[in-house]
């Protein structure tokens, strides 16, 4: 199985699904990690992408499978049409069986440009996607899909998290709620610890 990742920022996706990874990486033929903004230190991210290469290694991805864009923050909507283009080029490179992106229910604009333009390349390709979660971008979410996590995957996420120390100053940026939703939504589906996710598409 090829997994594509889509992380509006370098974070999102390890936040979002970054236990499910971990499990996934142990049988998954590629996993590609998809970041839309820059590494250039021109726009401050050589911190950020030092950070997400530690995060990274914690969940057992190498640098090989991240790919960075070139979009600035919150300026994705006016760049719709690019990000279009770029994901469909990608597309046609790689074959893609199942797709992690922000819930189609996330709030933040760049996170909805990425869905909805993901949405438009793959509407008539058989690729499972699935919309993770960002606990204070979602006002609504559909748990219709659970991936099980076993305690290594949870600690793999969790150690991820405290790589991204340049986050730490916000507000909702904190650990406890990461490890509070993996229980709660583990308890959902009658396990110990779970990730659950929208299910936009899923193809049998």
């Amino acid at each position: 199985m090829n997994i594509l990742v889509c992380s509006p920022h370098y974070d999102d996706g390890l936040l979002g699904c970054g236990g499910s990874l971990a499990k996934l990486v142990e049988t998954a033929d590629s996993i590609e990690y998809l970041v839309f903004t820059p590494r250039s230190p021109d726009y401050g991210h050589k911190v950020l992408h030092e950070e997400l290469m530690k995060a990274n290694k914690l969940i057992g991805l190498d640098e090989d499978a991240v790919t960075y864009l070139d979009f600035k923050t919150r300026e994705f909507p006016k760049n719709r049409q690019r990000i279009l283009d770029t994901i469909y080029h990608l597309k046609k490179k790689t074959d893609f069986q199942l797709i992690f992106t922000p819930s189609r229910f996330d709030v933040h604009q760049d996170h909805q440009t990425v869905t909805n333009e993901l949405l438009r390349v793959y509407k008539r390709l058989p690729t499972s996607i699935f919309g993770y979660e960002l606990v204070l971008n979602t006002f609504s979410f559909n748990t219709a899909v659970f991936c099980g996590l076993e305690e290594n995957h949870v600690n793999a996420k969790l150690d991820a998290f405290d790589c991204f120390k340049t986050q730490m100053s916000r507000e909702h940026f904190s650990r406890q709620l990461f490890e509070s939703n993996i229980k709660v939504r583990g308890a959902q589906m009658g396990a110990d610890y779970a990730e659950a996710f929208e299910a936009i598409r899923v193809i049998l």
